[in-house]
Formats: C-alpha cells, structure tokens, sequence
C-alpha cells in the first residue's frame, strides 16, 4: 500500500507504472533517475504534493491505488479524482 510518508523514490522503484501520473502532475524528478536516486530518497510523497501544491485529489488517488505485488493495478493516467 502507497502512503503518503512514503519516499518518492521507493514508490516509484515499487510501483513504476506511477511514474506516467507523477509526471502529468509536474514532477519531473521521476523522469531523470540520477535526481530520482538523490532526490527521490529525501523526499515524501506528502512534501512533493506540498511543494508542487497538488491539492487533495493526489491524496485520494494514492489511496485508491490497489496494488497487490506482481498482479495488475487499477491504475489509469487519464483518471481525475474530483
């Protein structure tokens, strides 16, 4: 499970197929992986949405992510959490 005081690192590393989301909301970190490596590993999930001032649609698809470790997810980057 995704939680917000999870490393933008480490969730990008468990669940790549994030990474397409991640970027359509401008963090532009998880393209490059040497900034992934060094600034993916100090940073929260929690403070990149602060800091790119995602509001709480962020929150709410995280936490609708279903993953279970080498299935499918339901994971859609042309899905909008009103």
């Amino acid at each position: 499970m995704i939680k917000q005081t999870d490393t933008l690192y480490d969730t990008v590393k468990n669940y790549p197929e994030i990474k397409e989301y991640l970027v359509g909301q401008g963090i532009h970190q998880v393209e490059n992986e040497q900034s992934l490596e060094k600034m993916g590993r100090m940073l929260s999930l929690d403070m990149v949405a602060k800091s790119k001032k995602i509001n709480t649609t962020f929150y709410r698809w995280i936490k609708s992510m279903d993953y279970g470790k080498g299935g499918s997810s339901r994971y859609n980057a042309s899905s909008t959490y009103a």
